[in-house]
């Protein structure tokens, strides 16, 4: 599990993600690989649970924030139960992955190997 204090000044948004992913609990976890130009392989991955923390802390608005315009910058707890539906979509290059792979040396043989004519 992901540890550690919302961030302060982080932005609403980037606190409530962070939130969700922390005490996440998911029911369903896809993954798509898939072949994509330039030797690039894709993966699409697909989350959906719930914000589960262990204790339940009520969301607070403050009225006096929205009328100014500033709720989106002031911090938010997310509340226990919230849906997560989460696709992130990324890609390795696949290419220079397998050129850093050790290869076997195919034209070895060990000392103990028996040559046949």
């Amino acid at each position: 599990a992901l540890t550690g204090p919302v961030v302060a000044g982080a932005g609403t948004m980037q606190d409530i993600a962070w939130q969700a992913l922390q005490d996440l609990a998911f029911d369903q976890l896809d993954l798509v690989l898939e072949s994509r130009p330039e030797g690039r392989l894709g993966l699409v991955f697909h989350i959906r649970g719930k914000h589960d923390p262990k204790s339940d802390a009520p969301a607070v608005i403050n009225l006096i924030d929205v009328v100014r315009g500033r709720a989106a910058s002031t911090p938010m707890t997310l509340p226990k139960g919230t849906e997560v539906n989460l696709t992130l979509d990324s890609s390795i290059n696949f290419d220079e992955l397998l050129s850093a792979l050790p290869r076997p040396d195919t034209n070895r043989t060990s000392p103990d190997a028996k040559v046949r004519p």
